[in-house]
């Protein structure tokens, strides 16, 4: 629980463009896309439920004061909504650099409206929010919509270089 309480404060604490944290929430059906030859980019970015979070991320009911990353590849977990414009404007470049940076990173997705216990295990209050994980150390919180040029200095300057 420990390891929780410190990345949301960690998350509290940093200055960021403001998400959709205080808007109504009007549930859609959107579905992830399925992979085609056409979005290709799409099919490098999975997108996660409570069990998929747990087995591939981090048991955070098992353990939760001590941060044990089950992946050995540098990773982003995107908290969005299908509702929210930042989190439909970072899709796409989230997207982007998962196909970049492929074998190097993984991206991930968790649908704050459907994996709401998942949410609020990691205090999520405002999205997008993303959590970084470095193949090694503790990870870190960013919130709100990030240029794309922005979102790759800190995967250059903090994931891949911890992974060094």
């Amino acid at each position: 629980m420990r390891i929780l309480k410190t990345i949301i404060v960690c998350a509290m604490t940093i200055v960021a463009i403001p998400g959709c944290g205080g808007q109504n929430r009007q549930k859609q059906d959107d579905k992830p896309a399925v992979a085609t030859k056409q979005n290709k980019a799409k099919a490098d970015v999975e997108y996660l439920d409570k069990e998929a979070f747990i087995s591939k991320i981090y048991d955070f009911e098992s353990n939760p004061d001590i941060w044990k990353y089950k992946g050995d590849t540098p990773a982003i977990v995107d908290f969005y909504a299908t509702w929210c414009g930042p989190c439909k404007q970072l899709s796409p470049i989230l997207e982007e650099l998962a196909a970049e940076y492929a074998g190097k990173i993984k991206v991930y997705k968790v649908d704050v409206d459907k994996e709401t216990e998942l949410a609020a295990a990691f205090g999520v209050q405002s999205i997008p929010m993303l959590l970084w994980i470095p193949a090694k150390g503790e990870p870190f919180v960013s919130m709100g919509m990030m240029p794309k040029a922005q979102l790759k200095a800190s995967i250059d300057g903090r994931l891949l270089k911890t992974a060094e």
